[in-house]
């Protein structure tokens, strides 16, 4: 009885181990860039065209069209429609393909000139183990936040110019009709002021961007929108 028990276990081969799927990294839960996942903001947004002012109604819809896992839980993912590129509005833009680059904690945006494009370049940022380099843009996201955390060029300025501050949470969980009820997500917001204009954005971790603003402080160019439904990935 013991020697076919002996055969057997010699033709049985080594153990196979038990494939495990990777936990998701902290900064994709806190910001659920996942592929499908639709988040739609609007508001109201004026612009200069010639000599005018003109004014309107805005409405965005950031998709994640593909996410990507990069070595020492990074990741990319290229979305299309991503709030920030509503600074400078003009009517009749199209939704443009961006990637954003997530390591440690640290989200970059980078522009794309289409969804292949992305994804090669997505996967280049990955593999590069220099990037992001020091000349790279600030940085529009810095997780976790806290209030009074700063992070960009202008950091150690005492100003708090050219740099994001973040402004401390807001007294209230962030809530909208089509957005997660009875979920409390605490929004904090951040401001980016230079000297021509200023940004902010408010984000809600487990949820994201929540808000975005953008003003500047010559022509006229101002945009504030708002989430207004998001739908996770099914």
């Amino acid at each position: 009885m013991v020697f076919p028990i002996l055969l057997a276990l010699l033709f049985a081969g080594p153990p196979q181990e038990v494939e495990r799927a990777r936990p998701d990294p902290a900064p994709l839960v806190q910001f659920p860039l996942r592929k499908g996942s639709r988040w739609v903001y609007e508001g109201e947004a004026e612009w200069t065209r010639g000599d005018k002012v003109q004014s309107g109604r805005v409405r965005e819809v950031m998709e994640v069209l593909a996410y990507l896992p990069g070595p020492e839980a990074s990741f990319a993912a290229v979305v299309r429609g991503f709030p920030l590129d509503l600074a400078w509005y003009q009517p009749g833009r199209k939704a443009a393909i961006s990637i954003l680059v997530c390591r440690k904690g640290r989200f970059y945006q980078r522009p794309s000139s289409g969804l292949k494009h992305a994804l090669v370049h997505a996967r280049i940022l990955l593999a590069d183990p220099a990037f992001p380099t020091a000349q790279e843009e600030d940085p529009f996201l810095d997780l976790p936040l806290a209030a009074g955390k700063v992070w960009g060029t202008g950091a150690s300025r005492e100003d708090g110019m050219y740099c994001w501050v973040v402004e401390g949470p807001k007294a209230r969980p962030f809530t909208a009709p089509a957005v997660a009820r009875g979920a409390a997500f605490q929004p904090f917001t951040a401001v980016y002021r230079t000297n021509p204009d200023h940004m902010s954005l408010d984000f809600a971790p487990g949820l994201g961007l929540t808000a975005f603003s953008y003003e500047h402080h010559g022509t006229v160019a101002r945009t504030q929108v708002r989430l207004v439904a998001y739908h996770p990935q099914k």
